[in-house]
């Protein structure tokens, strides 16, 4: 019902949508229809009354048709009969001078590209469009027309659920609507009013110098595109940025622009029947800065990026955007991820638009400086082979724009989705060997047969866009691998399993008939074989798990050209073994996430728990907070697991600490005694079943509290439980208590004293909300180890005796104390304990024993008439006392042992005659009793200082050999950071993006040497980064010493020379680098004080990196290329000598042939230098790290110069490592 308001406007009631889409572009509809048929609540508006008429994108890439047909639209789309470009035609000027020839065709989409449809689908947005609108029709959602949004705001506190209030408004501006949001999309395209609201910028590039062009001629470029209905469309060049009267805003008429193309395609003639369209507007490059600022409002599509036309990606890549967010918001609103995993939409959709514009940018500059010779233009169209690095510019960037413009190059960066060497999840069953798949790439291309029916089917196109992670199981030969296929579903049916973690709520009513998802609405598996479709029985070969996914049991029996001699062509291609197979998961939106082995045990779905866990939801997992009997897989160590499946096995309920009333089902009490007391406890037996009753009782349930109670030695804990008609849990615990016979006799009583039913104090009162009370707070948890970590901490219970208020001061019992009133524990006390198997062993203290009490006496005080009860101190007992306070490091040794020995006048009282012998001796026995401690004084400074030299030469030890890190040394970003290095990118050329520790300024030019596509390293940026490194291990160095309690050097421990180092040694030999030397505070003899020398080196165009150890007495070289070390060697030996004089001992300098990382490029020496010396420094294998790494160790070392240094979260030698 609507009302109309103040201003006579009609406002509609508040509704709550899941989504709200602005903008009904390619990227809204595709977005809008995968939500819809998910089931999610849209508002969908849009401000044009109708879809598209004319104009605007045409050109659907093989990739992009791979998902239309993927989600069922590509019949529709063909059913209008679009234009299909299987060439490219390329015309330049005539070599007479005289108008256009054409020098060449080539492949739209080339064979080296492993394309399903290998051309581009040119087709009128609008008919694209209408595609999408029938389909949302189907499914319930409308677009609102014409409707325009006039503001958003973000109020989580208002309503935590749906924090997105949108205002929108009818065009005319009679009626509005306020609506609420989980989420606010913007698909509006290039003027944008979300991102215009968000203060969101848009950096723009030189627009025509980058255009691309199919046809040049002196007079201007026109580009060519067969459209649908014998039409054709004409992008012509009317200006150009190099012209001397260049106007971004130039126009011309439709006549104009008629002759412009006529005069450009001399000697050949053109006209028109009729214009559709038609359009001037200048082109350019952008791209917004961010693509959302809370992970709520999103944009997508033009709104984010814009670039040449000419390119064909911009209807493309909106597409790819929209499906990128589309699965992982589903995810999260099902409750199977994390919140985090929304965050990667921006790092991976941004990362493709900039590659997007690098490639038009670089691809249009080619074609712009030189029409490429005929030859060329063949060579560039045939597969590459093994003459491919002796391929020129033009072929190579024909190449890589291809393989990027038809959708099949798009690549995503390494995160929790896209597995690598630093991810969490570690096994060596992780990307075996010979895999050819690339994670964050588009799962290969291959064709099997379908068991069931025979057919022969595309396996990437078999399981449609459901919005599940695809599981696919290469099972090899079967005869090979069956076991290892049996032991993989049997550990995928673990309840401890990812699978079985998110198993459908209706999955005992699923109908027989859907085979996508029978299980989880998260998964769909499918089993392809290396055997012929007639060797394979469905039933006796595929175990019942994913047998019930019937349609997707495949044979891969199908020849494949690309691997002609292969017997399974499926698994040869994916570049897994033909007869062990292997398991490969791609993500929803058809990229691939991780390859595992498949091999025989719990191996194979061990590292697919781990992988999945990285960015699973806890709330999901435990929707009561860990109130189920057992805890699953995500907070286990892989020992408790195993512990876990175990005790599963033999039906034994795992009881975790709980504050909170748990119903739980576990066998009765003559159950549990026949299943689990026989087998190991048989001398009991009879004892145990005389208390059961003679009957066992119906079937019930019982609630189990357990809390912990405390003793002054160990931890206690009470549990109570219910004996109902099934139910006994435990029964109430009793502790018994031994006491030494007053007759001295070895045997002893037994007391058997019942526990109260009051529940004993939980640790967690008043202590952090330790010890398993209330709901754990896992904020700011994203990952596996973060929860793992969180709940560990939540169960830990305190230490021992910290259940007393930490004000309640101890009281000593008195001789009045009854053991009544305060029993005293004794030797061969017995308690129950709580015993953690995963814990470590935990010494408890001794009781106390009753002869080191302290007497107690009453006297009275000569300064009062009343009585007052004092702890009697004895002599020894006061003087201990005092030397208590000396040993805290406040007073000398001289000064403490000047206290200990008597007084000249203590001593002359000790033999005066005047004393009676009683005073005389205790004098004596006083003077011995100093005499006594003195020693011990200085037996006890003895062995600090020889505890001290220890730790100096483990230290020490310590230093001369590297280690492994204890997990993966090249670690990706987080949002925070990498949106600091993107942004990096886009300064000015002159603006200061950072600066070295010793001031040098660092730019745009420096980054692009080290953010760049293939790009060398330059000196400032390596001499930035030794700097940084240097600094941090000094400052390190220092506070190592200081917890050691050595003396304070003004000697570094660390030096880094600067690159021009090396070559100055060469040019004017060791005394040239004397003054140097006095500045790094270290010249001469005080060099044998440092650790280690930094020397990096540039000779012939490579970077390497020597290192000088006085510490060791070491010389060693570190080249990714494996260079010859002896120039280094020759030369830092004659320096050596030079600084150190008779110290030298040439026979003391070793040489070690120290591993290190290896390169198989010609453009990240640079890389692998920084990497080693930071590797030197922390004294880590400069081995633990491989070529793989190199990309993302560019950011991180991008990261560390912006951030100046390893300080805050790139603190030194923290992370882990």
């Amino acid at each position: 019902m609507t009302h109309p308001d103040s201003t006579g406007k009609t406002t509609r009631p508040l509704v709550k949508y899941d989504i709200v889409i602005v903008g009904a572009g390619p990227a809204g509809l595709l977005l809008s229809t995968c939500l819809a048929r998910w089931g999610y609540n849209i508002k969908h508006i849009d401000n044009r009354p109708e879809p598209t008429k004319t104009g605007r994108a045409d050109g659907i890439q093989p990739r992009s048709l791979d998902l239309l047909r993927n989600m069922g639209l590509k019949p529709a789309i063909m059913a209008h009969d679009p234009a299909k470009v299987y060439e490219v035609a390329f015309w330049d000027p005539g070599q007479t001078g005289q108008g256009i020839q054409r020098t060449g065709t080539w492949a739209s989409c080339p064979s080296f590209i492993d394309a399903r449809y290998p051309f581009t689908t040119l087709l009128h947005q609008g008919l694209i469009e209408r595609v999408f609108i029938d389909d949302l029709r189907k499914n319930g959602v409308t677009i609102q027309r014409p409707w325009t949004i006039k503001g958003f705001k973000t109020d989580g506190e208002m309503d935590r659920e749906y924090p997105v209030e949108v205002k929108i408004e009818h065009v005319d501006g009679k009626e509005k609507e306020i609506v609420r949001a989980k989420y606010l999309f913007s698909g509006e395209g290039a003027r944008s009013f979300v991102r215009d609201q968000l203060h969101i910028g848009i950096k723009h590039k030189d627009p025509i110098a980058h255009m691309k062009c199919t046809i040049h001629s002196d007079n201007g470029s026109i580009m060519v595109i067969p459209r649908e209905n014998n039409m054709v469309r004409l992008y012509i060049q009317i200006a150009s940025s190099t012209d001397k009267d260049w106007n971004p805003r130039k126009t011309a008429s439709e006549k104009e622009v008629q002759n412009y193309a006529k005069r450009i395609l001399q000697p050949y003639k053109i006209e028109w029947e009729r214009v559709e369209w038609y359009s001037v507007y200048p082109i350019g490059q952008g791209i917004a800065d961010k693509y959302t600022l809370d992970h709520r409002v999103f944009m997508g599509g033009d709104a984010c990026h814009t670039h040449s036309p000419k390119a064909g990606q911009g209807m493309n890549t909106a597409f790819l955007d929209a499906q990128n967010l589309a699965w992982k918001i589903h995810h999260v609103e099902s409750g199977f991820a994390d919140r985090s995993l929304l965050h990667s939409y921006e790092s991976e959709r941004k990362l493709i638009a900039e590659n997007l514009l690098n490639f038009d940018a670089k691809y249009a500059a080619l074609f712009s400086q030189r029409p490429p010779a005929a030859k060329d233009v063949a060579a560039a169209t045939k597969q590459s082979g093994d003459e491919a690095d002796e391929e020129n510019q033009f072929i190579k960037t024909f190449k890589e724009a291809c393989e990027f413009t038809s959708g099949y190059g798009v690549a995503y960066n390494p995160n929790s989705l896209n597995w690598s060497s630093s991810h969490p999840a570690q096994s060596s069953l992780i990307n075996p060997s010979s895999n050819k798949l690339r994670t964050g790439r588009i799962l290969i291309n291959s064709n099997v047969t379908r068991v069931v029916d025979a057919n022969t089917v595309h396996l990437e196109q078999e399981i449609p866009v459901n919005g599940s992670f695809r599981i696919y199981v290469f099972g090899g030969k079967p005869s090979v691998t069956s076991q290892a296929t049996k032991d993989f579903a049997q550990n995928l049916n673990k309840k401890t399993s990812f699978f079985s973690s998110y198993l459908r709520q209706d999955i005992e009513s699923v109908s027989h008939h859907e085979c996508h998802n029978p299980h989880s609405h998260f998964f769909t598996f499918c089993t392809i074989y290396g055997s012929r479709r007639s060797d394979i029985e469905i039933r006796r070969d595929v175990p019942d798990v994913l047998a019930r996914y019937r349609d997707h049991v495949y044979a891969d029996d199908i020849w494949d050209p690309k691997v002609p001699d292969a017997t399974a062509s499926a698994h040869a291609k994916m570049g897994l073994d033909q007869e062990k197979g292997g398991v490969v998961v791609v993500r929803p939106d058809g990229y691939v996430g991780i390859v595992v082995t498949l091999a025989e045990g719990s191996g194979t779905i061990d590292a697919l728990n781990d992988y999945f866990s990285t960015f699973y939801s806890i709330l999901h997992v435990f929707p009561t907070l860990y109130s189920s009997q057992s805890a699953t897989f995500f907070e286990m160590s892989p020992q408790k697991r195993k512990a876990t499946e175990d005790l599963d096995r033999n039906s034994i309920a795992i009881l975790e600490p709980m504050q909170v009333q748990v119903q739980v089902q576990v066998p009765t009490m003559r159950e549990t005694v026949k299943r689990v007391f026989i087998p190991h406890i048989s001398g009991l037996w009879s004892w145990c079943w005389s208390f059961l009753p003679a009957s066992t009782p119906p079937p019930a349930t019982a609630y189990t509290t357990m809390s912990y109670a405390s003793s002054d030695s160990e931890y206690v804990v009470a549990m109570r439980g219910i004996y109902t008609d099934r139910v006994m849990v435990v029964a109430d615990t009793h502790v018994q208590y031994s006491e030494a016979r007053k007759d001295s006799a070895t045997a002893v009583k037994r007391q058997k004293t019942k526990r109260t039913e009051q529940r004993s104090k939980s640790a967690v009162d008043g202590y952090h909300n330790r010890g398993g009370k209330g709901r754990p707070n896992f904020d700011g948890c994203f990952n596996k180890r973060d929860f793992h970590e969180r709940h560990e901490e939540f169960w830990t219970p305190p230490n021992i005796g910290l259940l007393k208020k930490l004000n309640e001061p101890t009281q000593l019992p008195t001789p009045e104390s009854t053991p009544e009133s305060t029993p005293e524990p004794e030797y061969g006390q017995i308690t129950c304990q709580h015993l953690d198997p995963y814990a470590s062993p935990r010494t408890p203290k001794s009781p106390p024993s009753p002869r080191n009490l302290k007497p107690i006496s009453a006297f009275t005080d000569s300064t009062s008439n009343s009585k007052t009860t004092q702890v009697a101190e004895s002599p020894e007992s006061s003087q201990n006392s005092r030397n208590q306070q000396t040993y805290n490091g406040i007073t000398s040794l001289e000064e403490r042992l000047e206290d200990l020995l008597l007084t000249p006048e203590e001593n002359k009282k000790a033999d005066s005659p005047f004393l009676f012998p009683s005073e005389r001796v205790e004098a004596r026995r006083q003077l011995a009793a100093k005499e006594r401690q003195r020693k011990e004084i200085e037996a006890a400074e003895e062995r600090l200082r020889k505890e001290k030299e220890a730790s100096l030469l483990a230290a020490r030890a310590l230093r001369l050999t590297r280690r492994n890190p204890k997990k993966a040394l090249v670690q990706p970003l987080n949002s925070k950071w990498e949106d600091a290095v993107i942004q990096s990118q886009y300064k000015n050329h002159q603006e200061i993006i950072t600066t070295s520790i010793g001031g040098t300024e660092l730019r745009l030019k420096d980054f692009q040497t080290l953010l760049g596509r293939h790009a060398w390293l330059n000196d400032e940026i390596i001499n930035s980064y030794l700097e940084w490194i240097v600094d941090a291990a000094n400052i390190a160095a220092i506070s190592e010493s200081k917890d050691r309690g050595e003396s304070q050097s003004t000697i570094p421990k660390f030096i880094a020379h600067n690159s021009f180092f090396y070559e100055n040694l060469i040019k004017k030999g060791p005394s040239a680098t004397q003054g140097l030397m006095k500045r790094k505070k270290a010249p001469g003899k005080s060099l044998m004080e440092v650790d280690s020398v930094l020397v990096p080196i540039c000779k012939g165009s490579h970077w390497t990196i020597g290192v000088v150890r006085p510490v060791a007495k070491t010389i060693e070289y570190f080249d990714s290329m494996g260079g010859d070390p002896r120039p280094f060697v020759t030369l830092m030996r004659n320096w050596l000598r030079f600084q150190l004089g008779s110290l030298y001992v040439e026979g003391e300098w070793n040489v070690p042939q120290t591993a290190c990382a290896r390169q198989s490029n010609g453009y990240d020496c640079g890389v692998f230098l920084c990497t080693n010396a930071f590797c030197v420094a922390l004294g880590l294998d400069t081995s633990c790290y491989r070529q793989h790494d190199m990309e993302l160790q560019r950011r991180n070392i991008a990261a560390v110069l912006i951030n100046r240094g390893f300080t805050g979260e790139f603190e030194w030698g923290k992370g882990g490592l």
